[in-house]
């Protein structure tokens, strides 16, 4: 049997496409929008002024506490094991893989963010490539959209 080609893909058909593409991985993102913290997010380590997990910026900031929680609770299960005596691994109330947790959890936000910005430029790229009639398509889609929700 002979193989059906399929017609090349048109510049509009592109276009419609990527930002097909664009919305799902901005889809995707938003779910992960709303983070559920496990601690107080308020951190104030040995040697570090107290931080807002869920604010701060400062990436290694983030991942020296990160190290610093992991390097103290290595510490309370060693000294758990040499004693013999039950050492809880907790930090301000908080078991320290929580605190671990909510910082690795800020470090996505914060990378999601720049994921954010670059998915807007690039709409806002191709929506400059849309022909009129593309345009005029996508509008009626959506008005159809909306009228059956």
């Amino acid at each position: 049997m002979a193989k059906v080609q399929k017609a090349p893909e048109t510049a509009d058909e592109k276009v419609q496409r990527l930002i097909s593409e664009v919305k799902r991985r901005r889809d995707e993102i938003n779910v992960l929008n709303k983070p559920q913290w496990t601690t107080s997010c308020s951190l104030q380590l040995p040697g570090f002024d107290r931080m807002n997990i869920q604010i701060e910026d400062d990436m290694t900031k983030l991942a020296v506490s990160v190290g610093v929680l992991a390097n103290m609770r290595q510490s309370c299960l060693e000294l758990q094991e040499d004693t013999g005596v039950p050492i809880p691994a907790i930090w301000q109330g908080y078991e320290m893989q929580h605190w671990v947790a909510d910082i690795m959890l800020r470090i996505k936000v914060a990378q999601l963010r720049v994921k954010k910005q670059r998915l807007h430029a690039m709409e806002q790229s191709l929506d400059s490539l849309l022909s009129s009639e593309q345009r005029r398509e996508l509008e009626l889609a959506r008005i159809e959209q909306e009228l059956k929700e």
